[in-house]
């Protein structure tokens, strides 16, 4: 269920800046959630970002509190919600 990167994009525009914190992972660097939007923004090891919408808060903190953030992606998230690259 992902989009090829565009700069007109709708699932780009008009989404402010959403604040990552890094985290302890071999897969993921960093990760941010915007609650209002349901907008979840995963930078992985890679150094690509993706935005993945229409998230619940339910998977946010699931994925918050994995012991394997890339497992929890992998099995919850990935391929499971609208996709945007970012960078």
């Amino acid at each position: 269920m992902q989009t090829a990167w565009q700069a007109d994009d709708p699932w780009r525009a008009g989404f402010p800046e959403i604040a990552r914190r890094r985290v302890v992972s071999t897969v993921v660097r960093s990760m941010g959630y915007d609650p209002s939007h349901a907008v979840l923004e995963i930078e992985f090891v890679s150094g690509r970002v993706y935005r993945y919408h229409m998230v619940p808060q339910r998977e946010w903190d699931g994925l918050l509190g994995a012991p394997s953030k890339g497992r929890y992606f992998d099995a919850r998230i990935r391929e499971k919600f609208p996709t945007t690259r970012m960078m």
